[in-house]
């Protein structure tokens, strides 16, 4: 899209959208973002997840860390099908490092809502509890991103649903400790749980890895790897098993 006609996005409210991605650091949220942009067609594929193309400062591409917060706008399509006009999404890639977390609570204030990143072998860390305060401070509707689930390619498949399902509980327990620090009110922290409708599983480092998807019944001897896309939507069984756990 040309420059006037994102200007003329930005002009309707309506059809503006602000995303930010938030989590610890160096569990992939630069390189999530780059196949965001991929597939929006603001960069090759085969550059993303490697490129960082939001790490534009060079100390960024020389560390390997995000340490400011970097924003892209992409047209995209309406979702209702009966619609024709396109809406502005736009993406903020935050810091993960804890000497960079303001500009993540920034991130957050100006956004709609947030996709909050966990490595799929390192679980919730320390700063993935701080994102969500942000998060919940803001009244932020947060979804879950389990990512670099190519790392459990080596699992058994019990193994396997046993690491993300503990990711999930623990991500639900942040969650709820967040809410509990914010006074948040009943009524955004049951909608804010993280459920089937709520959870995506990734791979940002290669859009086809090996990855592992839950069958149906949520049976650890279902669990099973197959080749698929860099995202994928849990099962529904997610939604009954995967329960929180606040304490």
């Amino acid at each position: 899209p040309t420059a006037q006609e994102l200007s003329a996005l930005q002009k309707d409210a309506n059809q503006c959208r602000t995303i930010c991605v938030i989590g610890h650091v160096d569990h992939g949220k630069s390189s999530l973002v780059d196949w965001l942009l991929a597939d929006g067609g603001a960069m090759p594929p085969r550059l993303a997840g490697t490129l960082r193309l939001m790490d534009d400062l060079p100390d960024e591409q020389e560390r390997g860390i995000t340490l400011r917060a970097s924003a892209v706008s992409l047209r995209c399509p309406s979702p209702v099908k009966t619609s024709t006009e396109d809406f502005l999404l736009t993406i903020i890639d935050s810091p993960g490092h804890v000497d960079f977390a303001h500009d993540a609570c920034a991130a957050c204030r100006l956004s709609d809502g947030c996709l909050v990143v966990v490595d799929a072998v390192e679980g919730v860390r320390v700063q993935t509890r701080g994102a969500l305060r942000a998060a919940c401070a803001e009244r932020l509707k947060p979804l879950l991103v389990v990512n670099k689930l190519d790392r459990l390619r080596h699992h058994e498949p019990s193994e396997a649903f046993a690491v993300l399902r503990r990711i999930v509980e623990n991500a639900n327990a942040a969650l709820h400790e967040a809410c509990a620090v914010n006074n948040c009110p009943a009524s955004y922290e049951e909608s804010s749980t993280f459920s089937y409708a709520s959870i995506i599983f990734a791979s940002a480092k290669d859009a086809r890895p090996p990855f592992i998807t839950l069958a149906p019944d949520c049976g650890p001897a279902d669990v099973t790897a197959e080749k698929g896309a860099a995202v994928v939507g849990a099962p529904p069984c997610i939604n009954q098993n995967f329960t929180a756990r606040s304490s």
